[in-house]
This record gives structure tokens, sequence and C-alpha cells, in this order.
């Protein structure tokens, strides 16, 4: 398996430091609004990564925390006349139903920083008593020059750094002896929450909280730490600076980072005002054909938003939708045998062998969801087309088993599926919406001429109680009497 390791710039062997443990960290959200678009790229971009590292044999313990104290939030409640505590709890729950609906895995472990201020205080002393950082008025700075690594994941010229550091209205100070420091405890400001230190009253910065909770839960060098490309600088150069200073060992050994979800080709994000949260998307859009947009390109490309891809995510997700459910019904008692039964891959009918070898190769390439996706509809037409004959059950029970493995690891398990069966009231138009799948599938059969396929699919809907007619107007369809 190979990922992009952002601190090299190249492809890079994954081999993990304890085998087959796996340790993963991912900057979650700063709760301070409801969740966007943008955060659901992040959190299924990781909870794929993950899957497959799990379908690959790993133990991966994975955290991804809640940034609960900040500037952003401070302003947020009070402007809403609340506490940060509402706010935080307000926004988790959003946040955690969000993810719920997108089916991506609950962490191992989803810490808050403001449940970590006492280990934070130990961390910033521990960085204090080895001369990486200084008091003034209250305040607790990381010494950059002092790290002499410093830059080494974002390749920024110290220059640049500087610039950046005298500009950014939060971070500068005339407190800093080096406009490229920055903080690791704010001193307390008039109507700011704070908690007691040895340099008086404050809060933690933001770069902080990460490298306390990563080195806590999952130790002081973990295998794999990302976000979004964003992170990058400054706040995973900060965490690396800190961390290794701190402990002296390398804080993370494979960087990995999300593109942006984009509109009209700029980041969506709230500050741009540019943004559509999770739950506005739902109601126009089921929510696996969200999921399927999400994976729809490689994790480190950029994603536009636009009504246009999600129209075509949701025609690929009936498609999905239609067959499993069909597979269930024709398999039916025996799902839960094939179920237990592992997959031998030795014995695997050759197309099938080579579309399960071509998914996990691509899977294991920086996890390239395209080239998956694809493996994925090559399944379901094999599918479909056996489906048709119903012949050989011994293969359709085989097919069911790859197109499960596919499926599992893009986050498409059965037990999310079933969340969405059709049922009740709605099993007419679901009904509908799978005919017509079958009458698109026969018209471009007759268009290319295939005709003996044609009609194994007019056959095979006669032989389930419904009749085609075909007419000047197209193709509609009837239960037969």
């Amino acid at each position: 398996m190979k990922i992009y390791n952002t601190l090299s710039k190249d492809l890079e062997e994954f081999v993990p430091l304890n085998p087959p443990r796996v340790t993963m960290y991912a900057c979650g959200p700063t709760v301070y609004d409801s969740p966007h678009v943008g955060h659901a790229r992040s959190a299924v971009a990781f909870d794929v990564i993950r899957r497959h590292m799990e379908y690959k044999g790993f133990d991966v313990v994975f955290a991804r925390n809640f940034t609960d104290i900040d500037d952003k939030m401070i302003a947020r409640a009070n402007q809403r006349g609340i506490t940060i505590l509402q706010l935080a709890k307000q926004y988790i729950a959003e946040y955690e139903l969000a993810m719920d609906q997108l089916n991506v895995k609950h962490p191992v472990f989803a810490p808050r920083a403001t449940h970590f201020i006492a280990t934070i205080i130990e961390f910033i002393k521990d960085l204090e008593g080895k001369g990486f950082a200084y008091s003034k008025n209250g305040s607790v700075y990381f010494s950059v020059p002092k790290f002499e690594a410093y830059g080494k994941l974002s390749r920024k010229p110290q220059k640049e750094i500087a610039d950046i550091g005298r500009r950014d209205s939060e971070e500068f100070s005339e407190d800093k002896d080096d406009p490229r420091d920055f903080a690791l405890w704010k001193a307390q400001k008039p109507g700011e929450p704070a908690w007691d230190s040895p340099w008086g009253k404050g809060r933690p910065g933001w770069h902080i909280e990460c490298s306390v909770m990563s080195s806590h839960l999952l130790g002081e060098t973990i295998d794999i730490h990302g976000g979004g490309r964003d992170l990058i600088f400054p706040h995973h150069e900060n965490e690396i600076a800190q961390s290794e200073a701190r402990s002296g060992k390398p804080f993370c050994r494979y960087w990995i980072h999300n593109g942006f979800v984009t509109v009209d080709k700029e980041k969506m994000s709230k500050s741009l005002g540019n943004f559509f949260t999770v739950e506005q998307v739902l109601r126009e859009y089921e929510a696996p054909a969200i999921r399927l947009f999400l994976v729809s390109a490689q994790y480190r490309n950029p994603i536009d938003y636009s009504k246009d891809l999600l129209d075509q995510a949701t025609k690929k997700w009936q498609k999905v939708r239609d067959t499993w459910f069909a597979l269930l019904a024709t398999l039916g008692d025996d799902v839960k045998a094939v179920d237990a039964l592992p997959v031998a891959k030795q014995s695997l009918p050759s197309d099938l062998g080579d579309i399960l070898a071509e998914f996990e190769s691509a899977m294991d390439e920086d996890f390239n969801t395209p080239r998956a996706l694809a493996s994925l509809f090559i399944t379901i037409k094999i599918a479909n087309e056996h489906l048709i004959k119903e012949k050989d059950e011994t293969y359709l029970k085989t097919t069911y088993q790859v197109l499960k493995i596919i499926l599992d690891v893009l986050g498409f398990d059965g037990v999310y599926l079933d969340r969405f069966k059709p049922a009740g009231k709605d099993a007419g138009k679901q009904l509908d919406i799978l005919v017509r799948h079958f009458i698109e599938e026969r018209n471009q059969e007759r268009k290319a001429k295939n005709f003996k396929r044609a009609d194994e699919i007019r056959v095979f809907l006669k032989s389930a109680g419904i009749e085609l007619m075909d007419g000047k107007d197209g193709t509609t369809w009837k239960l037969a009497n």
C-alpha cells in the first residue's frame, strides 16, 4: 500500500510503526456552526482510508477531535448569549448526526480540547523547561528559532513565515520575541472563559490542543495525521514543532491531507459564506448519493460542488441500491450463509478475480476512489446480467461477495443500505425506479443491435410479473395480469 506523504512530497510504502496496529489522528471541526459539505468531505475521506486499512487487516486506532474553545466559538457564544459549553453541545450533536447519516464510522476516540486542560498545561510546562517556550504577560509562546526544522512540512521560506506572523492578528503580539512564534497559552481577556495556570488565568492556543490529545491518546509518534490542505500551515507545522521539541521523537510518520470542496473553484468555507450545510443538502439528496459524490474524486484532489454532479451521483446511487436489493431478493435465505463464508480469492472466476484485484490495486495506490468506483460499477453490471439470466447461482453468490467487499470499503455496508430498503408506501416508487433501470439498459442494448440481450431483459421482467409495452413515445410497463 502506497500513501502520498505531505512531509516527503512523494508516494511512500506504508509500513506502520507497530503492525498490525495503526494509529491515526484527524483534525476535526471547530464546533461554532453547523457542519458543511467541506467538513463531510474530510470525514468521509478518512473514513474510507480507515475502512480500507481495516480490510487489509490493520487494527486502526482512530482519533478525531473537537475544538471546543477558540476565538470563533467565544464570539459566536457571546453573539447568541449562551455559554461555550452550550454552543459546543449543540454543534457536536449536529456534527455527529451528519456523520451518522453519511455512514462515517465512530472514531475510537473523539476528544474535546476543554477536557484536556490539565494535560495541556503540563505539556507547555515541559516545553518551557526545555527552553522552547517563554511567557510574557500571562501568555506563553513557542520559540520558533529554537526549533531548527521549523517549516519542513509546508516548506515555506522563513521570510514568508515571518511575514504571515506579522499579518496574523490572532497570533501577533508585541510580546512575541519573533514574528514566527505562536501562542501556546493565551492570557484571559475580559469576558472570556479561562482556566487557572502557572502563568495566570487563560486558555490554550489552538495548535497545542491537537498535539496534546494525539500524544496522550495515541503515543508520542503516530502513524498517520491528517486533515484538510488548509491545515498544513500553520496548524500542522506548529504541531510538529511543539511535539518534536518536547519528545525529541518524530511526531508523525505519514501526513495525509484532503483536497477542498470548492464552489466555482473557490474553497467552500464559512468565512467566505459560500458553504452548504449537510442538513441543507440532505433536504434535496439522499445521504448515500452525497457520500458517493464525495468519494467520486481522489481524496487529495478538489471536488467542485454542483447540482449536476450530485444529480449524477444520485443516478449512480440508485443503480447501487437497485442491484443490491435485487441480489438480496434473489439469494433470499442463502444470504446469511454466503456472508458467513470467507472470500476465496484464488477460487474466484477470472472476471471477478480481476475486478477485485483492480479494486485493491486502486485503493492501495493512495486510495484512488475513482478507479475503485469503476470496479464497483463493472460489478454492478455483471450482477445485473446474471440476475436477468437467472443462471449459475454459485456465480451470483460470488458476485455478491465481491460487491459486498467493494461496498463495505467505500462505506456502503449492508447495515447502512438497509436504511434505504424499498418498503411500505414507497415500494411502488422504488419498483418503478428499478424497472426503469432495466428499461434503460434494454434500450441501450437495442440501439447497439444486441437484440438477444434486449429480449433477455424483457423475458426476465415478464417472469417477475412485469410486462413491457413499446410505443411511439417510448417504453412503459405494467404489472401483468
